[in-house]
C-alpha cells in the first residue's frame, strides 16, 4: 500500500494561529480534485472512528512533526482540529507562515487498503470509497516535490529501483498517474544509467537536479 495525498487550501484564524491551533478541512467530499480523483462522502468516517488523532507534518515529511491534530469526518468532508507544539523550532517557523498566509494549504495522507472494492473507475476517473488516514500535513503546493526527494533519499540508491517504483514515488508527491507515467517513462533511464537518453528540456532539468539531490 502506498500513501496517497489529497490538498485543501483553507484559511486560518490569526486568534487560533497565535496559540498555535487551527482547525478546518483537510480534504472535501464529493469534489473532483486536480487529479480528477473524487473522494467519496464518509471515505474517512471508519478510519476517524479507529484514530482520530493523527500527527501533523511539515510537507509530507516525517522527520518533521509539528505536532498533533484531531479528525473527524462530516458532511462536509475531513475536519481537523490542530495544535502546533511551539516548543518545536520547525513548528514556530510554520505558524509564523501561516500567519503571513505564506502557507494556506493542508494535505491529507491516507492509504487504500483494498483497491478492488475500496476505489470505482468511471470514465476513467477515480472515486475513492474509502481511506485509512495516516497523517495531515501543513503544505505549500498540492504536488509536493521535496517529499519526492526525501523518498529517494531513503532508498540510498536509485539503481535499485524500478521504473513502476518511481512512478509509485512520483504519485506519492503529488504528481497525476499521467504526468508520473511521462516523467518516468522519458527520464529514469537517463537518471539510473546516463546522460545520453534522449528527453525534453524539462525532464532533464528535473532529472538533473534530483539526481544532484539525492548524491
Amino acid at each position: 500500500m502506498k500513501l496517497e495525498y489529497k490538498t485543501q487550501k483553507i484559511e486560518f484564524k490569526d486568534d487560533q494561529i497565535e496559540l498555535g491551533s487551527f482547525d478546518g478541512y483537510a480534504n472535501t467530499y464529493d469534489v473532483e480534485d486536480s487529479d480528477t480523483d473524487t473522494v467519496v462522502k464518509d471515505a474517512f468516517y471508519e478510519s476517524c472512528q479507529k484514530k482520530p488523532i493523527v500527527k501533523l507534518l511539515y510537507q509530507h515529511d516525517r522527520s518533521q512533526v509539528l505536532g498533533i491534530g484531531q479528525i473527524k469526518s462530516d458532511s462536509k468532508g475531513l475536519f481537523i482540529e490542530g495544535k502546533l507544539n511551539l516548543e518545536v523550532a520547525k513548528a514556530k517557523e510554520v505558524r509564523s507562515l501561516m500567519k503571513q498566509g505564506a502557507l494556506d494549504s493542508m494535505s491529507v495522507g491516507f492509504v487504500v487498503k483494498d483497491y478492488n472494492n475500496d476505489i470505482e473507475y468511471k470514465n476513467g476517473k477515480r472515486f475513492i470509497k474509502r481511506g485509512e488516514v495516516k497523517e495531515v500535513s501543513i503544505v505549500t503546493f498540492p504536488a509536493n516535490p521535496q517529499a519526492l526527494i526525501n523518498s529517494v533519499k531513503n532508498e540510498k540508491n536509485i539503481a535499485n529501483m524500478t521504473i513502476r517504483d518511481f512512478e509509485d514515488f512520483l504519485r506519492d508527491s503529488g504528481f497525476s498517474k499521467q504526468e508520473a507515467l511521462k516523467i518516468a517513462s522519458k527520464g529514469f533511464k537517463s537518471l539510473q544509467q546516463s546522460d545520453s537518453a534522449e528527453v525534453d528540456d524539462t525532464t532533464l532539468k528535473f532529472y538533473t537536479t534530483l539526481n544532484e539531490l539525492i548524491k
